[in-house]
């Protein structure tokens, strides 16, 4: 099955049943809109050590993941950045209180 960076497989016990599921449709009960970042890249340095595939995301301190396989470890760093960024999300929102404008800021 292949997954766009927005969806995760799930394997069931049993090692047969796999689930894919959109990330951006349900965090905490909660609908998050995703279409701002539609089109935002990250660096991924991965690496693998012994049995195990590790990488962190350049641009966005905090974010690395380890998995058994270098697909299973894509996809762990493309859920985490995507709750990384929510959160941080939500924590500007919150620092900025109720009387502020949201603006874009391009970096070249």
């Amino acid at each position: 099955m292949t997954l766009s960076w927005n969806q995760v497989a799930i394997e069931g016990e049993d090692g047969e049943e796999t689930v894919a599921f959109s990330v951006s449709k349900i965090r905490a009960g909660k609908r998050i809109a995703r279409r701002e970042r539609a089109n935002m890249e990250f660096t991924a340095f991965v690496k693998q050590l012994g049995e195990w595939w590790i990488g962190w995301i350049e641009e966005v301190p905090g974010v690395n993941c380890q998995e058994r396989t270098h697909e299973e470890l894509m996809q762990s760093l493309a859920e985490t950045l995507s709750e990384a960024l929510e959160l941080n999300r939500r924590d500007a929102q919150l620092a900025a209180g109720d009387d502020y404008i949201k603006e874009k800021v391009v970096v070249a």
